[in-house]
């Protein structure tokens, strides 16, 4: 294996010292949690000591927790952690079970390489609901040991997905949710097209993608050599974002960090295709002309489940995405105002000159969205 859990955690505390400079104090913390048979390790950051936690748990507080999405850590916000801090009483970064430097269980589903035969419709071996489990609940054990009674949970992409899901388990947690470019909002179309006829690249990345091959397992393979191949993917990623590091340091520190996430031990990465799935769509420019795309859609798509799951509980729902975001789609306005008429207090905004990663790509537009959601009485 070419990274381990101590080289992922001495590049997380690095990297988080560096941009955090001295003005406010994070904690890390390694919390144990019961999974399965046995205890497993969630990895966070904490503006709270333990010793304050013990002495200030029953007060009343506004928490805020920050959760990735995939392919990344809690030190992806190594550019929000000091403005937060400035906003709210208490703040934490969490990695998902399986991922970030939380433990990494090894029988999260079968490991590669599978042959296809043994695929569960084209998935991890895991249905969707086990899957959701496996970061819901061990989210849920994890909030019970930080003392939370409730706590703003921001989630982006597929942390926003699974963030919908914890508030749909466990809505009386939550004080407001903001779902930053989240994936798996959109219904699946009626329709769908054999991907037979998509060009060859797109195929096939579609069929490596059934047969659960991940980015990370490909930086694993390409050993020593992966870290360059992380360093020219997160500065073409990162190339138009405002917050992205910008001296030599700064971005050494953040492709290690990356780095040691990506080559770490496989986990919670395998569940991925047992969430979300290409699928090739009709789709339109606008402008009368038709034709065909791949989109990613979320095998229980958040649409009707959501909304059921959410009407009537009082939970506050923001959902943001980039003005340049490529999971942004029109049709999201469609499932806000569905779920505003199902009853839930929701808001969709866009931030200004942001693309995907739009706490990296506008950090104060990032801010000032989520204090929207966790201050107003209202998102309307």
């Amino acid at each position: 294996m070419p990274s381990d859990e101590s080289s992922l955690l001495t590049a997380q505390q690095d990297l988080l010292e560096h941009f955090i400079d001295g003005r406010e104090v994070l904690h890390s913390k390694r919390s144990e949690i019961p999974f399965r048979d046995g205890v497993e390790v969630m990895n966070c950051v904490d503006s709270w000591s333990e010793e304050e936690v013990l002495q200030r748990q029953d007060e009343d507080h506004e928490a805020v927790v920050l959760a990735h999405g995939f392919g990344m850590g809690l030190g992806i916000f190594m550019r929000n952690y000091a403005d937060f801090l400035q906003r709210y009483d208490r703040v934490l970064g969490v990695d998902w079970l399986g991922m970030g430097g939380s433990s990494r269980p090894s029988n999260v589903a079968p490991l590669l390489p599978v042959a296809p035969s043994t695929l569960s419709g084209g998935t991890s071996g895991l249905d969707p609901d086990a899957a959701s489990a496996f970061f819901v609940d061990s989210l849920e054990s994890w909030r019970q040991n930080m003392k939370l009674k409730k706590m703003h949970l921001v989630g982006h992409s597929l942390g926003g997905y699974l963030s919908a899901r914890y508030a749909m388990k466990y809505p009386e947690r939550i004080a407001s949710l903001t779902l930053a470019s989240p994936a798996g909002l959109l219904p699946i179309p009626s329709t769908t097209h054999d991907m037979a006829s998509a060009p060859l690249l797109l195929r096939v990345l579609e069929r490596a993608w059934q047969n659960n091959v991940t980015p990370q397992q490909i930086v694993r393979l390409l050993g020593p050599r992966g870290k360059p191949v992380v360093e020219r993917l997160l500065g073409r990623r990162l190339s138009r974002s405002r917050g992205a590091p910008g001296t030599d340091l700064e971005k050494a520190l953040l492709n290690a960090y990356v780095y040691h996430v990506s080559a770490n031990k496989p986990s919670g990465e395998y569940a991925m295709n047992s969430l979300l799935t290409p699928l090739m769509i009709d789709s339109s420019d606008g402008l009368g002309a038709t034709g065909r795309r791949i989109k990613l859609f979320a095998r229980q798509p958040l649409y009707e489940d959501f909304a059921e799951a959410l009407r009537g509980s009082g939970v506050r729902v923001g959902v943001l995405f980039g003005d340049r975001d490529w999971l942004a789609d029109p049709l999201v306005a469609d499932v806000a105002d569905y779920w505003s008429q199902c009853g839930i207090d929701v808001s969709l905004r866009t931030v200004r000159d942001a693309g995907h990663h739009l706490y990296l790509d506008s950090p104060e537009g990032f801010l000032e969205h989520v204090l929207n959601v966790t201050s107003s009485r209202s998102c309307t």
